[in-house]
């Protein structure tokens, strides 16, 4: 099936899917709960997908909360991924390629220790 695919070439399942509707202004939320699998190690982060609608044109509409999750491995150094952030939605494959390169890049020095 086409979720299967996409988890296998991604490494990216998603566990969880919520969506709601936030007063004032019907602002609509979806929260990801995602577990990132490479190799032998699994990387466990949310990621809420805010859609403000097309209220206030001078910004984009839609935009994306970053969260780490727990439990998280002593060993992965995260870099800027250890804490909570925010971004355009348009940098969706941005992030996720950043988030490949800081995960890979501390496997391959722990390898190398």
């Amino acid at each position: 099936n086409k979720v299967d695919l996409l988890e296998n070439l991604s490494g990216v399942s998603i566990i969880n899917y919520t969506e709601s509707i936030r007063q004032p202004g019907n602002v609509k939320s979806i929260t990801y709960t995602c577990l990132l699998r490479l190799e032998d190690r699994e990387f466990p982060f949310k990621l809420v997908v805010w859609d403000q609608g097309a209220g206030d044109q001078s910004q984009e509409a839609e935009h994306v909360v970053y969260s780490p999750g727990e439990p998280m491995d002593p060993d992965i150094e995260l870099d800027y991924l250890a804490s909570s952030f925010t971004f355009p939605r348009s940098q969706i494959m941005v992030f996720y390629q950043n988030m490949l390169g800081i995960l890979t890049t501390s496997r391959e020095e722990e390898d190398d220790a």
